[in-house]
């Protein structure tokens, strides 16, 4: 299944939705000018993000799932308020001016065990600028990080100075239940992360805990570590005399 081309072009009403596991593809321009457009969910399934299939949305933020092989040309073209994007495992290709014009575009996290293919023609292009590289961070793991240097595009010094590979990730035991869309795998250095309740049917979500138990709301603008957290959970009880049952 894929998203027809065009086929939210102009939705300027458009501000979230969440696109299911059995679209492998998004279609060319399908989301071309839904400048509303805030929060794009996708479930793990989508191969494909087609030519200009976000160009000039209010995109600022996206994390593509793991499936995800293929960013056509332009795919994220003058999305203008793009700040970061996750770039899952399976990422191959990243087409020419995939983000060209993403004038506010500074973290982009890679995550593939190996290095994508780029076309030769800039990714990254500003007017008036040869990379629009400037204020762009690219976090890349740890091992993988001499390949970037020595790869096509990738090592091209306007490029390459971009490279890091210091990132933290976030686990998340969620004992059955779901988690938000805006909790995300991966962090850098010097952001804050507000995190946001997962749910569970039949359970209150009671917080998030650290592994010494201690309750936590935020990952703190300062920290430097990889972060384990688990989901507590309360059972609803339907019976009014009745108390719940604490889970995990």
């Amino acid at each position: 299944v894929s998203l027809p081309d065009s086929l939210f072009m102009n939705c300027s009403k458009l501000a979230s939705i969440v696109i299911p596991a059995s679209v492998k593809k998004i279609g060319k321009m399908a989301f071309y000018k839904c400048t509303n457009l805030k929060d794009v969910v996708i479930e793990e399934g989508l191969t494909t993000v087609g030519t200009y299939a976000f160009r000039l949305s209010g995109l600022e933020k996206i994390c593509l799932p793991n499936t995800v092989t293929t960013l056509e040309q332009n795919a994220f073209y003058d999305c203008q308020q793009l700040r970061k994007i996750v770039l899952g495992t399976g990422v191959e290709v990243i087409d020419r001016g995939s983000f060209k014009s993403c004038t506010n575009l500074t973290e982009m996290f890679v995550l593939g065990a190996s290095v994508p293919e780029c076309a030769s023609e800039n990714v990254f292009y500003l007017e008036g600028s040869d990379y629009g590289t400037e204020n762009l961070k690219i976090y890349v793991p740890s091992d993988m990080l001499e390949s970037y240097y020595v790869a096509d595009y990738w090592s091209d010094p306007e490029v390459k100075r971009c490279l890091s590979d210091k990132y933290y990730t976030v686990t998340y035991d969620l004992g059955g239940g779901e988690n938000a869309s805006d909790n995300w795998s991966v962090y850098s250095y010097g952001n804050e992360i507000q995190l946001q309740d997962a749910t569970k049917e039949g359970y209150n979500f009671l917080g998030w805990y650290d592994e010494l138990d201690n309750k936590v709301t935020t990952i703190s603008i300062d920290n430097t570590a990889d972060v384990i957290l688990k989901a507590k959970w309360e059972e609803i009880n339907d019976n009014p005399g009745g108390s719940g049952e604490e889970g995990s």
